[in-house]
């Protein structure tokens, strides 16, 4: 929703809040930086979810050796 707001700059400036300020920037730069936080964020969540999936497998693997061992 954020990039489509920034479609809505009448001047092609918009504010960013840095820390404890806020920074004039022009939209398209403010575009780029949100296009690569999805992309970061995206890369995090496949690999967190690779990596649930690694677990998951682990798990299935070690709870079908010890059913082994019980019986």
């Amino acid at each position: 929703k954020s990039a489509e707001e920034l479609d809505g700059a009448k001047d092609g400036t918009a504010y960013k809040i840095i820390g404890g300020i806020m920074v004039s920037k022009p939209v398209e730069d403010l575009k780029k930086e949100l296009a690569e936080t999805k992309e970061a964020i995206e890369l995090k969540i496949k690999s967190f979810e690779k990596m649930g999936d690694r677990i998951n497998l682990k798990l299935k693997e070690l709870q079908t050796k010890l059913k082994g061992m019980v019986e």
